[in-house]
């Protein structure tokens, strides 16, 4: 079954619309340090100037690495140190939507606020936020949770059903698998990420159980999104699969005006719609993957270096057993959807 949907997928991916499978160009044109580019092949290569970021694209900085990117000349985004940034793009109600996704370390957003034109979502491995003509930082955490601070404009943070509304030096916490918290003010929009950052590593450590917990229902959530599109998506799949072979049909009879129609009123619109839905499967995916990877991975390292003498430890042991429950609902549900190329 997983070869099967993996092969679904690779065929959606060749006949999904390329207007919704390419980005328009965001362009780096700032960076200092160590910073890298791993494409959705799965190549990885330094940043330089003028390198352009298409959907599907990660940008990983080190230590010392900071990255600017420019979108248009109106749009900035600055990523910092120790920081994981993507684009990504999902499709809602029929159209697309970017997503920039602030994996882990901190990246500053600043907006331009155009008349007619659809501005992005932030996302986060908790949550994610809409937003209007706005300059904010996301930050987030090597537990999964993350900090929304607002400069300028509004920000909507959206995390397990509910939304909180930010404006102007006001922030947001919110927890993997929880709503997000109270809102509070920040003298001009001001955080120190590190001090931030050393508060959840701190709070890990004190119960390292109940953080992966709320990263198993973080998991959880992003499980269901796929398992509630996965069943129309194979149905679409399956009907547009018959059609094309009638389709097949009418050509080899010769039937080309019959056969343009057909492929107009039938076979066109399904490729649409299972390409979006592609889309979003792959959204969800590779969401579900940088958490698996940079958050739990970073967890489970973590708990297997300070019990390297005490392997045996209750809290070590119960901490395993649960990481191989998340680990196992990954595989079952995750894995599926993604190719080689994306680990």
């Amino acid at each position: 079954m997983k070869t099967v949907i993996r092969a679904i997928l690779l065929l959606a991916a060749l006949t999904a619309p390329a207007a919704l499978l390419f980005a328009q160009s965001t362009e780096v044109t700032y960076y200092q340090g160590t910073a890298n580019l791993k494409d959705s092949g799965g190549n990885m290569s330094p940043v330089d100037f003028g390198t352009v970021v298409n959907y599907g694209d990660t940008i990983i900085t080190g230590s010392d690495g900071t990255v600017q990117l420019d979108q248009n000349g109106v749009n900035q985004i600055t990523i910092q140190p120790n920081s994981v940034f993507s684009l990504q793009q999902r499709v809602q109600d029929t159209k697309p939507r970017t997503v920039m996704t602030t994996v882990l370390g901190s990246v500053a957003y600043k907006f331009a606020q155009l008349a007619g034109t659809t501005e992005p979502d932030l996302g986060t491995m908790s949550s994610v936020a809409g937003i209007r003509g706005t300059a904010l930082t996301v930050y987030a955490g090597s537990d999964g949770s993350s900090l929304f601070v607002v400069t300028q404009g509004k920000v909507a943070v959206q995390a397990e059903g509910q939304t909180v509304d930010l404006a102007v030096n006001e922030a947001v916490q919110v927890t993997p698998g929880a709503p997000p918290g109270k809102k509070f003010m920040v003298l001009a929009g001001k955080i120190d990420f590190s001090k931030w950052n050393s508060q959840q590593e701190s709070a890990f450590a004190n119960d390292p159980v109940a953080a992966l917990a709320a990263v198993g229902k973080r998991m959880d959530s992003l499980i269901g999104q796929i398992k509630q599109i996965e069943p129309t998506y194979l149905k679409w799949k399956t009907d547009l699969d018959a059609n094309r072979a009638e389709l097949k049909k009418l050509r080899d009879a010769g039937k080309m005006a019959e056969a343009k129609t057909f492929y107009e009123q039938k076979v066109n619109p399904l490729e649409v719609d299972a390409s979006n839905l592609y889309l979003n499967l792959r959204y969800w995916a590779l969401s579900a993957l940088s958490l698996r990877k940079y958050v739990m991975g970073r967890m489970d390292l973590s708990m297997k270096i300070s019990n390297l003498k005490t392997p045996s430890n209750t809290t070590f042991t119960r901490f395993e057993q649960l990481f191989s429950q998340i680990d196992s609902s990954f595989n079952n549900a995750v894995v599926p959807y993604l190719v080689p190329t994306d680990i």
